[in-house]
């Protein structure tokens, strides 16, 4: 994202509340002003408290979810 980009539509979520993942698994993607991205597992372990829904409008930097580690 550029430095001046404040808020991201999150334009797909890739798991749910429970559901394991390794490091580079696609969590969510998002899409700011001029670009779109995934943001990647980087560790592994069981995904909790899943925060965010497809349509949703976030800040950089804001908590989606919270991931576990399984040490896997």
């Amino acid at each position: 994202m550029g430095m001046s980009t404040i808020e991201v539509d999150i334009t797909a979520v890739h798991v749910a509340n429970g559901q394991k993942v390794r490091p580079g698994d696609p969590l969510i993607t998002v899409e700011g002003e001029k670009t779109s991205f995934d943001v990647e597992a980087d560790v592994h372990g069981v995904i909790q408290d899943l925060g965010v829904a497809e349509g949703d409008e976030r800040n950089v930097g804001d908590l989606v979810c919270r991931i576990v580690e399984t040490g896997e």
